[in-house]
């Protein structure tokens, strides 16, 4: 009986030791886990062909009674759809947003505190300079006056067009950009022509609201900046060929790190990836953005693996692999 116990005893504290042994290999690799490890990340630069040319354009007409706003928008918006159409451009390719329309005084976004700012303005130009007081009257600071402002309906919206380049980047579509800003200016895709003009009364009444005489004039202006784009397209296979590529740097960094300190490099951790566009690229597109005042000429909604660029040799990704070894 007491062999019996004895050897049961033994038994009991062997499995003590198992269960101990195999909690300190758990322990061990939970800390191995959650160590640090050894990190290292690489990016890759992939080039893109541009597959199409894109027109991004703010489109504006303006009106002095409401009710024929929007049937003025709708018949310039079909005669641009006809020019493009007989451009050669298929009718799917050609959308333009839903229009926003406003009301307001041309160049005063808010009459009573553009004329408090005038009034302010007066008052120290008055002070700096006493020998001119009568050139710089001082504007009321009341709304009175307010019923005659001029009135303005405006609608705009963004014209977007797609030209696809179906030769790849041939004679022809280095040439394409070109062609369709003659053609934008030309037939007036922008609606220059559907602005209102201000009288010379009109304009000598909301002359001191501006701050100088030509504000309104300069601001009815349509930039004739660069709104035509190249587009590339991150396709899978690009993909997967730029990703391949920066991990077989980051793992030939690891290795070169772990045989540099010594130790062996270890099972992968984790990996993630991560996409941006090269510098180059963003400094050309704040630019262009700003121009666009802040229009995004990319259609995000419908293809976030689009780049655009003016220039079609800058259609670029940039492609980050991030890795996580273990150390042995």
């Amino acid at each position: 009986m007491a062999l019996v116990s004895t050897t049961l005893l033994g038994r009991m504290v062997l499995a003590a030791f198992a269960f101990i042994a195999t909690m300190h290999e758990l322990s061990a690799r939970q800390s191995l886990s959650l160590s640090p490890g050894l990190a290292v990340s690489a990016t890759y630069e992939a080039k893109l062909v541009p597959d199409k040319v894109r027109l991004s354009l703010p489109v504006r007409v303006e009106t002095r009674e409401s009710d024929t706003l929007l049937k003025t928008l709708k018949i310039h918006q079909a005669d641009v759809k006809k020019h493009l159409v007989a451009s050669g451009v298929a009718s799917e390719a050609i959308e333009f947003s839903e229009p926003t329309v406003t009301a307001s005084v041309p160049g005063v976004a808010d009459p009573e505190a553009a004329r408090k700012a005038a009034r302010q303005q007066a008052i120290q130009t008055r002070n700096l300079n006493p020998q001119m007081r009568n050139q710089f009257p001082i504007p009321p600071v009341d709304a009175i006056n307010d019923i005659d402002l001029p009135i303005v309906y405006a609608a705009e919206t963004n014209l977007t067009v797609d030209w696809k380049l179906e030769k790849g980047l041939d004679e022809q579509a280095l040439l394409l950009p070109s062609k369709i800003k003659t053609l934008m200016d030309e037939k007036d895709f922008s609606g220059k022509q559907l602005r209102e003009v201000l009288t010379a009364e009109e304009q000598k009444l909301i002359e001191p609201l501006l701050g100088t005489s030509n504000y309104y004039v300069q601001s009815q202006l349509t930039q004739r900046d660069q709104r035509v784009f190249y587009v590339g397209d991150m396709t899978e296979a690009i993909e997967k060929a730029a990703i391949a590529a920066a991990s077989k740097i980051a793992k030939n960094d690891a290795v070169l790190l772990a045989e540099s300190a010594g130790v062996k490099l270890g099972k992968l951790r984790s990996i993630q990836k991560n996409f941006s566009i090269d510098i180059a690229t963003q400094q050309a597109n704040a630019i262009l953005y700003s121009q666009l005042g802040g229009n995004v000429p990319v259609k995000k909604e419908k293809n976030e693996r689009e780049v655009t660029n003016l220039d079609p040799n800058g259609l670029r990704r940039v492609i980050q692999i991030s890795m996580v070894f273990d150390i042995d």
